[in-house]
């Protein structure tokens, strides 16, 4: 059988040269023993880790026709809800049709964009939060997802909209995906906008329209 480490000990109290500060004006205070404890409990380990639930599925269609794909890890995965939400929130906003899913891990994000872009979607939404642990892995991570989104963007049409939030400690975790730097509206936003501007690429390729023939709202 499987042996897990004890759990941790109590954190101590935090002392004013420890308290973590907020990195921009407006975001979340995360000082103070209670919010440490309250990260603690948010951070992902090998004892607290489940599986996908599963997908869920937006309106039935929009003014564009198409499919938005949203996928998001579970690993971190109380982090990154409020993120899920706020990109769900803005595409239903705009009347898009989408559908979610979840992954097990950051890695697992690049073949599931894969899979998700042979349906031929609007655009892919990824996004994921990595944290430095004990292991050496961290930047090699952030380094393999970053790559391997990138190059799905590279070597085909639909956008893959990166939002992959790699993170120097637990408190700006918090910070990123629960105050005001959320980035899931925006993150919805160019996935709204990156999709009318392939339509756009490919009206112009496939028939040689003029580029005063293709504008962007709001461009």
């Amino acid at each position: 059988a499987l042996l897990l480490p004890p759990p941790p000990p109590p954190l101590p109290p935090p002392s004013a040269a420890m308290a973590p500060l907020p990195s921009v004006e407006g975001a979340v205070d995360c000082g103070g023993q209670e919010a440490m404890e309250m990260v603690w409990r948010r951070s992902t380990s090998l004892r607290t880790f489940k599986l996908p639930a599963g997908e869920e599925r937006g309106p039935a269609g929009d003014a564009d026709g198409g499919v938005f794909v949203v996928l998001h890890t579970e690993w971190h995965g109380s982090y990154l809800q409020p993120v899920v939400e706020a990109i769900i929130e803005s595409l239903r906003e705009a009347g898009a049709r989408y559908e979610v899913f979840s992954v097990p891990g950051a890695s697992d994000l690049i073949t599931a964009a894969r899979l998700a872009l042979r349906r031929s979607p609007r655009a892919v939404i990824c996004t994921a939060l990595l944290l430095p642990g004990q292991s050496d892995g961290y930047k090699s991570m952030c380094t393999t997802v970053s790559q391997g989104l990138m190059r799905l963007n590279a070597n085909q049409d639909v956008p893959v909209i990166s939002g992959v939030l790699m993170c120097r400690d637990e408190a700006q975790a918090l910070e990123r995906t629960h105050g005001t730097e959320n980035p899931g509206s925006a993150l919805a936003k160019a996935a709204l906008y990156m999709s009318k501007v392939a339509d756009c690429a490919a009206a112009l390729a496939d028939f040689g329209l003029d580029k005063e023939d293709c504008t962007l709202a709001g461009a």
